[in-house]
């Protein structure tokens, strides 16, 4: 289920952990990937990891695949999840382990 964008943003904004994950094609290579986004006191931490599906159970090093940023802004960080091909609007609460 997707919350609405300001619900998303007050979550965020109260310290909660909101992304997704998808899968997605690239030519012929199906990459894994998870996007998420919490504030921290005045701070945005933002998460993304892409992997290739087939390389998921026999990497080593996860920390290759993902990136983690901190912003001041929302906007900043907003930026960063769509450079990274991140959809805002898709943003949702976790279930399970979050990524940060």
């Amino acid at each position: 289920m997707i919350l609405s964008v300001q619900k998303i943003i007050e979550a965020i904004n109260s310290g909660k952990t909101r992304g997704y994950s998808c899968e997605e094609c690239d030519g012929n290579v199906v990459f894994f990937l998870q996007f998420a986004m919490k504030r921290e006191g005045s701070k945005f931490i933002c998460y993304f990891f892409k992997i290739p599906v087939s390389e998921m159970d026999i990497v080593e090093d996860i920390h290759d695949y993902e990136k983690i940023s901190e912003f001041n802004s929302f906007d900043d960080a907003l930026d960063f999840i769509r450079s990274n091909g991140g959809c805002f609007e898709n943003f949702s609460a976790f279930k399970g382990l979050k990524p940060i």
